[in-house]
């Protein structure tokens, strides 16, 4: 069973249910399967709603019955629902062997550069990709990523407390005599499940999360709309690049250049990696741009040119067959 810990939430009791001494194979990483003994659960739960919002005093009273009538529709969707969740769960487990595959071949090396491979036939977008690439990278990633393991963590203890209170519910029903829908009605059951979800989960690292993803968010719109922008992500991880070479190469000259004043080697370095990855980027986007509008104008040109003596060869041909009928 589970019980509620000082902060307020449910602490999840793992069972064990392999000998570490026993050679099992290869594991599999599946994902956590949505177990329920209730069949109608997602049923109840979205009539319950619907009740909620029927008895709503933010519903006029000539809507009521039309919500009422949102009931006939919640068995196919809840339908729907399940397959969509399968299908994710399907996807997850092919997902988690395939990249455990990969990692224990440490192939996640050559990753980025299949990236970038299928990035180059983007044409005049490729720049710009990996700007969006590396705005992100910069901006969120890192916290991303460990609000997202802290998200599905939170997503395995959802699944395992609410697998924990239909069996305390099932005891509780057999041993008072009751079926489940004489013990508590649909709108009881929903707020009992949204109890126990806001107790399970931690609204600190929601926040954490969804604050990441919208910085993340926000940068790569800024790279996409000003072109400074872009120069700028990229100049960014260029000069981090330069200053991961300079330390591995050269970092005690580096240190012995500042003497007592050392500590200020490291912050220094940075920046004047940053500054001179910004100039190299922004020259090489400048670069870039004057050669593309040049072969632009190039093949307009070329075209133009090939039109006007495709138009002088076909009036110098109409000239010539006038003249010998006229002859």
């Amino acid at each position: 069973m589970s019980d509620a810990t000082e902060e307020g939430f449910i602490k999840i009791e793992h069972e064990e249910d392999m000998d570490p001494e026993e050679d099992v194979g290869p594991v599999i990483r599946k994902a956590p399967v949505v177990e329920s003994p209730k069949s109608m659960e997602a049923e109840r739960m979205a009539k319950g709603f619907i009740e909620k919002l029927e008895n709503s005093a933010l519903v006029p009273d000539p809507l009521k019955p039309h919500v009422k009538e949102l009931k006939s529709v919640v068995p196919p969707l809840s339908k729907l629902v399940r397959l969509f969740l399968l299908l994710c769960q399907m996807l997850y487990t092919l997902w988690a062997n395939i990249y455990g595959e990969v990692k224990a071949n440490h192939a996640e090396d050559y990753l980025p550069a299949a990236v970038g491979l299928v990035m180059v036939f983007y044409g005049g977008s490729f720049t710009y990709l990996i700007a969006a690439i590396e705005a992100y990278h910069l901006s969120g990633w890192e916290k991303t990523k460990k609000c997202y393991s802290e998200l599905y963590r939170n997503y395995s203890n959802v699944v395992e407390a609410d697998a924990a209170d239909d069996r305390k519910l099932q005891e509780k029903d057999g041993a008072e005599g009751k079926t489940p829908e004489e013990m508590m009605s649909d709108e009881d059951y929903l707020n009992h499940k949204l109890d126990l979800v806001l107790k399970v989960i931690s609204p600190q690292q929601a926040f954490d999360a969804a604050a990441a993803i919208l910085a993340g968010f926000f940068a790569i719109v800024a790279t996409l709309k000003y072109g400074a922008a872009a120069s700028i992500t990229l100049g960014v991880a260029m000069g981090f690049m330069f200053e991961k070479a300079v330390k591995l190469v050269c970092q005690r000259d580096v240190q012995y250049l500042f003497g007592e004043h050392r500590a200020w080697a490291s912050p220094v370095l940075s920046a004047l990696c940053c500054i001179a990855g910004v100039t190299l980027s922004s020259v090489m986007g400048e670069t870039a741009f004057v050669l593309y509008s040049a072969l632009k104008v190039h093949g307009r040109e070329h075209k133009r040119v090939t039109t006007c003596l495709r138009a002088a060869r076909s009036s110098q041909e109409h000239c010539v067959n006038n003249y010998i009928v006229g002859f």
